[in-house]
């Protein structure tokens, strides 16, 4: 639970980090051109057993194995072209105006990005919040290959209850309660944004 905690608040912080600027400039400033996107989404079009198996050698040469920051540089990776997607759709739907209108008041673009538009898109970040939490709590291949004990999370634990001598159900039972709370608690607390931002920022 500690590992997954860990890994998965640090993803988000990290998604965050990198993706709410990027996705700023890409929808106010065509950062990258009309292709821009497509570029980025090429991470995600891989499928994983291409890169599993080259990412556990690196791993293993670099002492990288079995490491919790391992795991979030991959998870954030792979979810940051989702992430940017998603709040760029939300980010365009503002009017450019509303910016205009707090710069002439003397706001500088950080201020406008912190004050004006993140609270706009408020319902889109919870809803690319729900997603990047599900994508990094959930997430089975990469942590079932590059762990081994120290970093190992929970659906990684899981899976070791299930043997071909015996299926542990008890435990089976207790950890999967155990990992579903978190993402519960996360849904309950976003619940009145995240309808709201699931059905818009889908067009401009």
């Amino acid at each position: 639970m500690k590992n997954s905690l860990i890994i998965a608040g640090s993803t988000l912080v990290a998604v965050a980090v990198l993706g709410i600027p990027a996705a700023y400039s890409m929808a106010r400033f065509r950062v990258g051109g009309s292709k821009m996107m497509l570029v980025i989404f090429t991470a995600r079009l891989l499928p994983p057993v291409a890169y599993i198996i080259p990412l556990f050698a690196i791993a293993r040469g670099l002492n990288l194995y079995d490491k919790q920051g391992s795991l979030v540089v991959l998870y954030t990776f792979f979810a940051l072209p989702l992430a940017i997607w998603m709040l760029v759709g939300f980010i365009s739907t503002i009017p450019d105006e509303i910016e205009d209108a707090a710069m002439i008041d003397g706001a500088s673009r950080l201020r406008v990005i912190w004050h004006v538009v993140l609270p706009l898109i408020r319902p889109g970040l919870a809803s690319v919040t729900i997603f990047m939490l599900l994508s990094s709590w959930n997430e089975f291949a990469l942590a079932v290959t590059l762990t081994a004990r120290h970093a190992r999370t929970l659906p990684v634990t899981m899976y070791t209850f299930v043997t071909n001598q015996n299926i542990a159900w008890g435990e089976l039972a207790a950890a999967g309660v155990l990992s579903a709370t978190p993402i519960v608690i996360a849904g309950l607390l976003v619940q009145k944004h995240l309808v709201m931002g699931l059905v818009s920022g889908a067009g401009k």
